[in-house]
């Protein structure tokens, strides 16, 4: 039995039918879910890419989850040739259709931490993509390892250009800006004073900075302030 259908039956194994539910009730427009929790499937991509490094990438997908255990095989993936990695991601980027594979992946990938400065180049030819989940692959990317003073500015000037349509895309540059804004407070406060970015992006960041727990009333209070001088309104 080949390792694709091996792997399938594990799966179909693992799933749970409320668990599936609720999944559904978070993507309504994914089909295919078998309802696998991801601790199952962190655990199944480590020994897939122990056992047999890339060859599970060569399969063509049917169901959520073996989406998502691609991702995450990719995830694993520490060689050498960064150029290699970045071949195998740009292909994956390809079958991402949900907010939760986007994030799950881009959550993955490790190699990112040791090799900034060459990923932050590989994601800058998303910046003009009119792809909603290319629009949230570079910002869930940035804020899961780029919030640092090294890019603060060119996550700032990324986010002065940003313009989308889609919501998913919205909410990533929201919560990008709120992940800005828990680390350093004045240079975003100072960044959203002086450059207008899209209105319902900047009412999303808002929302969330006024949900987070690691933000004080006193911050949440400053960031309302400069929203309703940017928009009169809030």
């Amino acid at each position: 039995m080949c390792l694709f259908v091996q792997t399938r039956q594990k799966l179909k194994e693992a799933a749970d039918e409320k668990y599936k539910d609720f999944s559904a009730s978070l993507l309504p427009n994914v089909k295919n879910i078998m309802g696998v929790r991801l601790p199952y499937l962190r655990k199944l991509a480590k020994e897939i890419y122990l056992c047999s490094n890339e060859e599970y990438l060569q399969y063509t997908p049917k169901y959520f989850e073996e989406k998502m255990l691609q991702g995450m095989i990719i995830g694993q993936m520490q060689i050498q040739d960064v150029s290699r990695v970045t071949d195998v991601i740009s292909k994956f980027i390809l079958k991402i259709d949900n907010w939760s594979l986007c994030d799950s992946f881009c959550a993955s990938l490790k190699i990112v931490k040791s090799n900034k400065d060459f990923f932050w180049n590989f994601i800058c030819k998303y910046e003009c993509s009119k792809n909603e989940f290319e629009q949230r692959f570079i910002c869930v990317l940035m804020l899961n390892y780029y919030v640092e003073e090294k890019y603060l500015d060119k996550i700032f000037r990324f986010l002065e250009g940003f313009k989308t349509e889609y919501y998913y895309s919205q909410m990533a540059a929201a919560w990008l800006i709120c992940e800005c804004f828990i680390k350093f407070k004045n240079e975003t406060m100072e960044f959203l004073s002086k450059n207008k970015i899209d209105n319902l992006i900047f009412k999303k960041a808002v929302q969330k900075i006024c949900d987070s727990k690691k933000v004080d009333k006193a911050a949440k209070n400053d960031i309302k302030s400069i929203y309703r001088l940017n928009f009169s309104i809030y």
